[in-house]
C-alpha cells in the first residue's frame, strides 16, 4: 500500500512540474507546498510556505491547479496516503 501511495504522489509531482512554469527572474528561489487532494484527485487546498515573493507563489498554484485532477490509486488505503503530497519547488 505504501508502495501504491508513493508512487502515485511522484506521478503527481512529476504532472505538477510538467506544469510550473516558474517566473522570470526566479533561478536560485525556492518553496515547499503542501497540497490536499480529494479521493477523485481535484485539488481540496494548497498551502504555499516560503515562498520568496508572490510570482513565486502565484506560479506554483496555477501549476497545481492547471495539473489537476490527478489519477488517485484504486485502494481505499493507498488513495488516503496520496491524497497530502509535500513538494520543494526550486527554480533553476
Amino acid at each position: 500500500m505504501k508502495k501504491i501511495a508513493s508512487g502515485s504522489q511522484r506521478e503527481i509531482q512529476q504532472k505538477i512540474f510538467r506544469s510550473w512554469q516558474v517566473p522570470e527572474g526566479s533561478a536560485g528561489l525556492d518553496a515547499r507546498a503542501r497540497i490536499a487532494l480529494t479521493d477523485t484527485g481535484n485539488v481540496q487546498s494548497i498551502v504555499v510556505m516560503d515562498a520568496p515573493n508572490a510570482a513565486f507563489k502565484n506560479s506554483i498554484e496555477k501549476a497545481v491547479r492547471q495539473a489537476a485532477p490527478f489519477a488517485m490509486p484504486e485502494d481505499r488505503d493507498a488513495r488516503r496516503a496520496a491524497r497530502l503530497i509535500h513538494i520543494r519547488f526550486a527554480a533553476k
